[in-house]
């Protein structure tokens, strides 16, 4: 006969550290450990986490743009970020009734053993990169022309996430995404038909006076989006009676 509940208690610890580099880049590092048994002070048993769970995250941002003379206005300003959380349950997935610890333990070869830990973690990967408005910033002196390169800037955008459990045993997702942009401020002067006639200098006559129409656009844009992205999921064959 059994009664009562398991109350093992568990630990956690989490940690964050950011790195700047100057003006040119700053790196943000953070963690997060909580191991089975872990909660809440209010939390009751059944609330408390039934796997061991690791955070590891990383991300930087970088002005590329820095490498080049200060003459040539150049920026790049570029995102980088890496995450992965792993979550090794308590229990074996593939026979709740006994510790996973357990489980591998009666397994005579480590090939064995490497296949049942592997099928008993859920693992969530992801990658992120960016380059957001590549641009040169220099323009006409006297008056914007529409070949100024300050006119054209482009963007991109990589994702990748990737994940595997006791269900899935492969899942996969990438997104592409690039944008070209251009952006002509024209400036034009605009026609105040009745900026010249002194007889509706009266206050009265102001609205008529500051009348003025512009006969040209203020600007001219142009933006094009290409897009990829690809979906792969591969389920696991859970007929089988063992461990490849």
């Amino acid at each position: 006969r059994m009664a009562g509940f398991n109350e093992d208690g568990g630990w956690a610890a989490m940690g964050n550290a950011t790195l700047n580099l100057s003006d040119f880049a700053s790196v943000n590092v953070a963690g997060r450990v909580e191991t089975a048994g872990f909660g809440g002070i209010e939390d009751n048993v059944q609330d408390r986490r039934m796997d061991d769970y690791t955070q590891f995250n990383v991300s930087t941002n970088a002005q590329l743009g820095k490498f080049f003379p200060e003459k040539a206005k150049v920026s790049i300003p570029v995102y980088y970020a890496y995450g992965k959380e792993v979550s090794k349950p308590k229990y074996d997935p593939t026979n709740t009734d006994l510790l996973l610890k357990e489980s591998l333990e009666t397994l005579e070869t480590g090939h064995e053993r490497d296949s049942l830990e592997d099928l008993a973690k859920t693992v969530y990967t992801t990658k992120s990169f960016n380059i957001t408005n590549l641009k040169v910033d220099i323009k006409s002196k006297k008056f914007p022309m529409p070949y100024d390169p300050a006119n054209f800037s482009l963007s991109y955008a990589y994702t990748e996430a990737d994940e595997h459990n006791p269900d899935v045993l492969r899942s996969v997702t990438r997104d592409h995404k690039g944008t070209f942009m251009y952006q002509y401020n024209i400036q034009p002067k605009p026609w105040e038909p009745f900026k010249k006639f002194k007889s509706l200098s009266k206050p009265i006559f102001r609205i008529i006076k500051d009348i003025n129409i512009y006969y040209l656009p203020s600007s001219v844009n142009y933006a094009t989006t290409l897009r990829r992205q690809y979906e792969e999921e591969q389920e696991r064959d859970l007929t089988g009676a063992g461990i490849d």
